[in-house]
């Protein structure tokens, strides 16, 4: 939801490599090395929701007339000091934050420089009566929105020593008029903004711990898988192979018939496999399991045939000898066939032989 309304829409630290390049600004040594710092420009949340609207919500048309208004403004006050500006639409209620780098123009004789310095600023300069100023300047700006200048005490105008006092002063007149509850409140609050940036800190690191968790996992996933994928092409090519568990070694893996002979070539293989070990051994001995499955299955394959071929063979021989028997069954019919009709011959020259002597001895 926020927007960028001045300035470049980039991280700072390419806004300000930019500048660097363009306008040449020049530190003293004893600068403290902050090179920006961040305005923070709002109006009552009484002027954004004038029907009393739940926070986070706004009237869109004075919102952007409050926009509309400020840009310029912020142009003008702060001109090239401006690295960017930022409205905020993501609070309870709007607001802009504009990140400046404080400068001022040096003229000398050998020309005009550009230099960094907070307190020479154009809205910094002349120390909290300057600041006071600018506030007074941003008041103007927004007058004709109704928006009126929030209430000035006297500790804008003191310096900083003086403000030290005042503060003091203000705090032991909260403390006779409003009594300590007001100040439990104001302790309360501040351990509760506290106790709000550890939890926010500890949820960081819990979110960061999660992150490295989740990475250090991917990676231990990544390895496992290429190991199972050594291995199970190293058990498929007879690399190695399944050695069952003896009474001295639990199960694992031996050489097979393809085991290379080169002993860095081992040691590499080893490695590769040294994440998945225990899941390869248990494929291993699937495999195992299969082949000792298909070798039986194959003998008994091999049994069946041979029975078959042994009861081919029987049925051969049975079949030879039906027929060697049919044979002399025929054999045997053919010569009583002919001893009958041997006798058949016989009997019948008897017969003609007796029957021509009858006739004759008649």
């Amino acid at each position: 939801m926020n927007r960028v309304i001045l300035g470049e829409d980039k991280p700072l630290d390419q806004i300000m490599a930019r500048r660097d390049e363009t306008l040449g600004i020049k530190y003293s040594k004893s600068h403290d090395g902050r090179r920006y710092t961040t305005h923070v420009f709002q109006a009552s949340p009484q002027y954004f929701r004038p029907n009393r609207g739940k926070p986070g919500t706004w009237n869109q048309a004075r919102l952007d007339a409050w926009v509309e208004a400020m840009v310029p403004f912020l142009e003008e006050e702060l001109g090239d000091d401006i690295l960017k500006g930022t409205l905020h639409l993501d609070e309870e209620t709007p607001h802009i934050h504009v990140e400046t780098e404080p400068t001022y123009l040096k003229t000398t004789k050998r020309g005009t420089t550009r230099w960094g310095s907070h307190d020479k600023s154009r809205a910094h300069g002349g120390g909290f009566k300057g600041y006071h100023g600018f506030l007074d300047r941003y008041a103007a700006a927004v007058a004709h929105l109704g928006i009126e200048r929030g209430r000035q005490t006297e500790g804008e105008y003191q310096s900083p020593a003086s403000k030290t006092d005042y503060a003091r002063k203000v705090l032991d007149e909260a403390k006779e008029k409003e009594g300590q509850a007001k100040i439990d409140r104001l302790v309360g609050d501040h351990e509760a903004r506290n106790a709000a940036a550890r939890i926010e800190e500890e949820a960081r690191k819990s979110a960061e711990a999660i992150t490295a968790e989740a990475e250090e996992k991917a990676v231990k996933a990544e390895k496992f898988a290429k190991a199972c994928q050594a291995g199970a092409d190293a058990v498929l090519e007879e690399v190695v192979e399944y050695r069952p568990a003896t009474k001295k070694k639990e199960e694992g893996l031996k050489a097979g018939r393809n085991y290379p002979k080169d002993e860095e070539k081992r040691r590499t293989l080893t490695e590769k496999m040294r994440p998945a070990w225990k899941w390869i051994v248990r494929f291993a001995k699937k495999v195992a399991g299969s082949k000792e499955g298909v070798a039986k299955r194959e003998e008994e394959v091999s049994g069946r045939e041979a029975r078959v071929k042994r009861e081919e063979n029987m049925l051969r021989d049975r079949a030879t000898n039906i027929s060697a028997r049919e044979k002399a069954v025929s054999r045997k019919e053919w010569i009583v066939d002919e001893d009958r009709a041997r006798r058949a011959r016989i009997n019948g020259r008897g017969i003609e032989r007796g029957g021509s002597g009858d006739t004759a001895g008649g």
